[in-house]
């Protein structure tokens, strides 16, 4: 399955639990394809949904398992991460 199939998978299931209209919170940039495969690292953006969608894709096509693919900074997610750094020899 290639990257652009996997965040449009990604971005369906997402989508199932979309903010509803009636939240007190503001609406977020909806998340696509497009979005989900420019996101960058660095970008100043207050939300970074499509970013870690982005590296729990990434992580899991590594071998490191961040648990369900959904955006948030979780601690399944935090988990894969140490253990990609550590086996990369990162900080």
């Amino acid at each position: 399955m290639n990257m652009r199939v996997l965040a449009l998978l990604v971005c369906a299931v997402l989508c199932i639990g979309a903010t509803p209209r009636h939240s007190h919170h503001p609406a977020r940039q909806p998340l696509t394809a497009e979005v989900i495969e420019q996101a960058q690292f660095g970008q100043g953006q207050k939300d970074n949904t499509a970013l870690i969608v982005k590296a729990e894709v990434l992580l899991d096509r590594s071998g490191f398992s961040p648990g369900v693919i959904d955006g948030r900074d979780g601690d399944n997610y935090r988990k894969a991460l140490a253990a990609f750094q550590r086996q990369s020899g990162l900080e």
